[in-house]
């Protein structure tokens, strides 16, 4: 359509003023030139602010997921149970009561879920990330079900297990002893 009005357009010009014809054809070239150069200066600047915001978003997501998972690992060294050597022995004749407190602490992925969705980062990162999300959420269910776990009346032998209304720092502690 375009084409076909700059023909007629330029049909007209050489039939009134043949002697403007050479004009018309420099202002048609210099003005397409123009909008080609603008389109290539406006695909260059918008691949560029791309680069940037991707590379931005991928900075604070490293970031974000320097401070979840380093959170993540102090939760796990702080909350590391320590079961002596001598409550795990029994002999047959001889048995010992030992009472060990757990506590259990929920894991939050979305950090993790976020940056891997983003496609940001290579295949591999991606793969890993959407690993230990998978698995934070099955800790997270771990915790659940021994969260639900029901107080009963130990019988000689047998694990006794209760949960406690509060442990340290507000999280909820599973008590588990050998009656």
């Amino acid at each position: 359509m375009l084409g076909l009005l700059l023909l007629i357009y330029t049909a007209f010009v050489y039939i009134t003023s043949p002697g403007d014809l050479f004009g018309w054809f420099s202002t048609l070239i210099s003005t397409a030139l123009s909008v080609l150069f603008a389109l290539l200066v406006g695909l260059v600047l918008f691949a560029y602010q791309t680069q940037e915001t991707d590379r931005k978003k991928k900075e604070e997501l490293e970031e974000l997921l320097k401070t979840e998972l380093g959170e993540v690992r102090h939760v796990i060294e702080t909350a590391r149970t320590v079961v002596p050597d001598e409550a795990l022995e029994t002999t047959e004749n001889f048995f010992t009561s030992h009472e060990l407190q757990y506590v259990f602490r929920y894991t939050h992925p979305l950090i993790v879920e976020e940056a891997a969705r983003s496609g940001l980062f290579d295949t591999e990162q991606t793969s890993e990330m959407l690993a230990l999300a998978r698995n934070m959420r099955q800790h997270n269910v771990f915790v659940q079900e021994a969260m639900t776990l029901e107080r009963y009346e130990p019988t000689p032998g047998c694990l006794r297990r209760s949960i406690l209304p509060r442990a340290p720092e507000g999280q909820k502690a599973l008590r588990m002893g050998l009656a």
